[in-house]
């Protein structure tokens, strides 16, 4: 490819990024409704939720609840052949479509209408993030992998994607040939383990971003000189900020000179994606 042609690509996570929840914990719910898990396995799942989410600080108690959820669906779905694995998650992913922010679907629809590739980097498994893709017609998908054996028993995998995220861009990169290639490119993700992906992005974009991602944003601001564009979405109203070189950090806060209370919920709150929606240069909103 040559190096002067111009790529647009948008890289989004999708796990709280997308969605409000987890495509993995959503299909447990999904199955445990249709009877592929138990009462008793079902409520100590929720328990070890509960757990984490008074707990938010320590990573540890995620990861336990992670690995469980995930644990969890792998055994409801053992046995089963994996064409009807598919089509569960296809009818999982369409019953909760609710769940989508409401920001990020406009910000899909608007870097569509712009020509940009929409890539998913997801770390549910494969199955399901490839329904993600082709429900709402993303261009590509990349899950946590997963193997099934002759008896249908269901294990995760390699590659692991919920983290190193900057690797599997690479990867992509590599797949469609885009090395050399100049790449416009949007990262959106809101914990720190999508940090790599928006870092490595032209425009990164954080959606309800964990502590633990603002905290790299933070530093990543001031060593790299690079800007990181922030919106928090609560109940009917949108939050947007700038984590710019020059904000000023202190231990338990980050002052910001660039926020603004959105009220009108059909702007995105950048001026290049918001109408008439033509990506020229990358500046805020800021009246």
């Amino acid at each position: 490819m040559s190096n002067t042609e111009f790529i647009k690509v948008a890289f989004l996570d999708i796990d709280g990024t997308v969605r409000n929840k987890s495509l993995m914990e959503t299909f447990v719910d999904f199955l445990y409704g249709l009877g592929y898990i138990s009462r008793v396995v079902y409520e100590g799942l929720q328990a070890k939720r509960v757990q984490y989410k008074a707990d938010k600080d320590n990573s540890d108690s995620y990861e336990e609840y992670v690995m469980l959820v995930n644990q969890t669906l792998i055994n409801a779905v053992k046995g089963l052949p994996l064409e009807e694995v598919k089509k569960l998650a296809a009818q999982a992913i369409a019953k909760y479509r609710y769940e989508d922010y409401r920001y990020t679907k406009r910000l899909i629809e608007i870097l569509r209408t712009n020509g940009y590739k929409i890539i998913a980097i997801s770390g549910s498994l494969e199955f399901l993030v490839d329904a993600f893709r082709k429900f709402y017609d993303f261009d590509q998908s990349y899950g946590h992998g997963f193997s099934i054996d002759e008896d249908n028993v269901y294990a995760a995998t390699e590659p692991i994607t919920w983290r190193d995220k900057h690797l599997i861009i690479h990867q992509i990169i590599k797949d469609n040939g885009w090395e050399g290639a100049q790449l416009q490119s949007f990262a959106v993700g809101d914990t720190a383990g999508d940090f790599t992906m928006l870092r490595s992005a032209t425009y990164p974009i954080a959606i309800n971003p964990s502590k633990g991602l603002v905290k790299k944003m933070c530093i990543s601001a001031t060593e790299n000189n690079k800007s990181y564009y922030c919106v928090v979405e609560r109940k009917d109203l949108l939050y947007r900020f700038v984590i710019e070189p020059n904000s000023t950090i202190k231990d338990d806060s980050v002052e910001l000179s660039d926020a603004v209370l959105m009220i009108d919920t059909k702007r995105l709150g950048i001026k290049i994606l918001d109408e008439p929606n033509r990506l020229k240069d990358f500046k805020l909103i800021t009246d």
